[in-house]
């Protein structure tokens, strides 16, 4: 082993002379602190990125605004659908996971489910899906989400 470079008794780097030191490597030592910290280093570099769990969005609009935006749009009475809470496909379907603990009137809807089941179950058209995310203000913060899943579809 050729040393090039150390470090003095203040700990700061020294360039050694030409040619250096000489060593076999079962003559070289190290410092336990400084062995424990690279342990450390490559037990943290080895250990498998931690993905976290996809998660239900916990926000939605109330029952007043998927009236305003949706009804108009299916041939169903839609607030007798979402009166008692619980989901108009069957099971929770695009009713917020939670949301209707508080009470079955206080129930949040996820308006991109909403409007991909809507398109599914009741053969809503997708441009009149697209025409209502643009045209209700409180759509708006699920547009980029809306758009980014019919990209997906391919639609």
């Amino acid at each position: 082993m050729l040393i090039t470079i150390t470090k003095d008794a203040y700990k700061i780097a020294t360039q050694l002379k030409p040619p250096g030191f000489r060593r076999a490597l079962h003559e070289l030592r190290f410092l336990k602190k400084d062995l424990e910290r690279l342990a450390g280093k490559l037990k943290r570099e080895a250990e498998p990125v931690k993905i976290a769990a996809a998660m239900e969005s916990q926000t939605g609009i109330n029952q007043e605004q998927v009236l305003i935006a949706f009804a108009a749009l299916v041939k169903m009475d839609l607030e007798q659908a979402l009166g008692g809470g619980g989901g108009i496909f069957g099971d929770d379907g695009a009713r917020v996971k939670g949301s209707a603990k508080k009470g079955k009137n206080k129930a949040l809807w996820n308006p991109v489910t909403l409007a991909l089941g809507l398109n599914d179950a009741y053969r809503v058209p997708l441009p009149y899906l697209k025409r209502a995310f643009n045209a209700h203000d409180f759509l708006h913060p699920w547009a980029a989400q809306w758009n980014h899943t019919l990209a997906l579809l391919g639609k």
